[in-house]
């Protein structure tokens, strides 16, 4: 069983025992969260859809707020503007954001480990804090072909 996989199965678990029936909609919308890379809610509906045309986007967006609520969904919001999402890693992580085509990618652990991107957060009184950096850049395939946007 692959990570996707089990991924997919506690999201479709923690759906079901918060209530909401899995329908194959939702099932759809879930692998496609699992199995893409950072999608907009807009790519996810496109891809379910033409699985299951009956699909709307609303249940999209609910789908996403449920498992938001959840704590199983982090917003990755690129300078282009749109929200991508991450189910694998639902938590504070960095990530490598295109400026041009808004491409999403996690970002290497090392980059933060190795001393080479360091933050220190001082005690402010805050709870519940993460640190979340988002690299930008150009990603390898707008370099390559030299896309403007």
């Amino acid at each position: 069983m692959t990570i996707q996989d089990k991924r997919t199965s506690e999201l479709v678990d923690l759906l079901r025992n918060a209530g909401m029936r899995v329908t194959p909609q939702r099932l759809e919308i879930v692998s496609a969260l699992v199995h893409g890379s950072h999608p907009s809610a807009e790519e996810i509906y496109e891809q379910v859809s033409a699985k299951l045309p009956t699909t709307s986007l609303a249940t999209v967006y609910n789908t996403l707020e449920a498992l938001k609520s959840l704590g199983q969904v982090l917003e990755v919001r690129p300078p282009q503007g749109g929200i991508r999402y991450d189910v694998l890693r639902p938590y504070g992580h960095s990530h490598l954001v295109c400026k041009r085509c808004g491409r999403v990618e996690d970002a290497p652990q090392q980059i933060l480990e190795n001393g080479e991107v360091s933050l220190k957060v001082p005690d402010i009184g805050w709870s519940d804090l993460e640190i979340r950096l988002d690299l930008e850049g150009i990603c390898p395939y707008c370099r390559e072909v030299g896309a403007d946007g």
